[in-house]
């Protein structure tokens, strides 16, 4: 899973470029030339643009930064102490009658270095500790992934359903309008009644009145796509559109067996992994706390020179000076004992937020895949009913237009129509938000990602 992610990224860019290309290329266009952008687009979009995954990426620079401070104690540490200084003796100064100036300058030149040799591998232990964090914070960018392009399918599906609701009532309204013209050419005739046309009349004001409603929670939901996404205007792009069946976004699932499942969801979750990782950085932290029980040693050297009145240092204005220092507490009150009995019991609390967390997941998985179960069953059975309505809704209409029955019953039917339809559109996208909250459950969506090439 960590080398799929790695070429994430570069798989990513030229997706994102290749996206870009096309979303700059229908900026201008009308809506006739719309260009349709599926699920996996929008989370391309998303990863490119996010302002949630640039604060993560921050997040890795910084565990970066903190690994490169870390490292810095394996070096000998050097400085250059410079300094000039001029004194002015008083008047009655005895220093100054006795060396015949008023004042004196004095120059100092040095170059010293210490270097730890040893510190009961404490040192080892924190650059340990800081690479720890640092995969640790690349796992957490991972996992802002992981739950960031699950909120994007969630906004896109939401606003996949609002197209569909728009479908259905303008096609409620057209029928309607189609029942009501037909009505008032029977009437003008004498052939029909006025309550004819008024029931038809009342319908379609009421249908038109859904579209509006269906219209204003399509921009609603496209807005709220949009802002998670990270588009800066909180709008999709002009001339970009969702697909209007399916998302666009190929899902392979591992495997239908909840075990597995669970299996590829330990092996393939970034926060798990985050998690492992955080145990091992609080054990390296214990270490670190017990290094504290050794003495330390460290190497000491310097070269002095010092000169009066004059600057031009020579050979023999120099000293050196070249020694080892050992530094052991014999005694700290505790602190020292109270500071390794606190790192760990940090270790025994990340080990129980990793089981916590491993319950968590295997609880996900089950949820996530009997959704997808429950979520299949119903689609089928309301595709099963949406073509029974139709029909049903069809013959109905010919009877009606044919004398034989009621226009009570017309009603009836086109409602039912327009429910079934409904419905058939929620258990559409019902069953495809399922089956990515599945492969977000499991991990998986990290590699359906850079599969879309």
């Amino acid at each position: 899973m960590q080398s799929t992610f790695k070429r994430f990224g570069s798989r990513v860019c030229t997706a994102v470029l290749c996206c870009g290309l096309s979303v700059a290329t229908c900026m201008g266009a009308a809506q006739t030339n719309a260009t349709e952008i599926g699920l996996g687009e929008a989370m391309r979009l998303t990863i490119s643009q996010s302002p949630v995954l640039v604060q993560a990426q921050a997040r890795m620079a910084q565990a970066t930064a903190r690994v490169q401070q870390s490292r810095s104690a394996n070096w000998p540490r050097l400085s250059l102490p410079v300094s000039v200084s001029q004194q002015e003796y008083a008047e009655s100064s005895t220093l100054g009658t006795l060396s015949q100036q008023s004042s004196v300058s004095d120059y100092r030149l040095g170059l010293s270095a210490s270097w730890t040799l040893f510190d009961g591998f404490a040192r080892r232990n924190r650059n340990l500790s800081a690479e720890e964090a640092e995969t640790q914070s690349r796992a957490a960018y991972e996992d802002s992934v992981r739950l960031l392009m699950g909120n994007v399918a969630a906004a896109y599906h939401a606003a996949q359903l609002a197209d569909a609701n728009l479908r259905i009532a303008a096609a409620d309204e057209t029928f309607n309008r189609r029942s009501l013209k037909e009505a008032q050419a029977r009437f003008d005739l004498g052939a029909g009644s006025r309550s004819e046309s008024l029931n038809f009349e009342a319908r379609a004001n009421a249908a038109a009145s859904e579209v509006l409603r269906q219209r204003e929670r399509r921009t609603t939901a496209q807005t709220a796509l949009a802002e998670i996404m990270g588009q800066v205007t909180a709008a999709l792009p002009p001339g970009v559109v969702l697909v209007t069946e399916g998302d666009g976004l190929s899902l392979p699932l591992s495997g239908s067996n909840v075990t597995d499942l669970i299996i590829a969801a330990m092996a393939s979750r970034p926060d798990v992994r985050a998690a492992k990782l955080g145990i091992r950085r609080s054990v390296a932290d214990v270490a670190v706390a017990k290094g504290e029980r050794w003495p330390q040693v460290d190497l000491i050297g310097s070269v002095d020179g010092e000169r009066q009145d004059d600057a031009s240092f020579d050979g023999e204005d120099f000293g050196n000076t070249v020694a080892v220092s050992l530094r052991y507490a014999f005694s700290d009150g505790g602190q020292r004992r109270g500071r390794i009995s606190e790192a760990q019991a940090v270790v025994d609390e990340r080990e129980a937020v990793l089981r916590e967390l491993s319950i968590h997941v295997a609880s996900g998985v089950r949820q996530a895949l009997a959704s997808v179960a429950g979520a299949g069953a119903r689609l089928a059975l309301q595709e099963r009913n949406a073509a029974t309505v139709s029909e049903n809704r069809d013959l109905t209409e010919r009877e009606y237009r044919a004398g034989q029955t009621s226009l009570v019953r017309l009603n009836e039917a086109q409602r039912d129509l327009t429910s079934a339809q409904a419905q058939l559109a929620l258990a559409r996208v019902a069953l495809r938000q399922a089956r990515v909250r599945l492969l977000v459950a499991t991990g998986e969506i990290l590699s359906v990602l850079t599969q879309q090439d």
